[in-house]
């Protein structure tokens, strides 16, 4: 998309209204939650001897 960065508003499906400011923030939000989960279910499997790098 050229001109991405300049922070317009383009309008995405369902009439959604976007930025890069809230692509980026939903894509580090998606990322953590899964993160999240992915240590959860580590600690459940090994307990608590996997390090918690992101103090969940």
């Amino acid at each position: 998309m050229p001109n991405y960065l300049q922070n317009k508003v383009c309008k995405g499906s369902y009439d959604e209204l976007w930025t890069l400011r809230k692509v980026m923030r939903r894509f580090i939000w998606h990322d953590r939650i899964h993160a999240k989960s992915m240590y959860r279910t580590a600690n459940s499997r090994w307990g608590e001897t996997i390090e918690n790098p992101f103090y969940f």
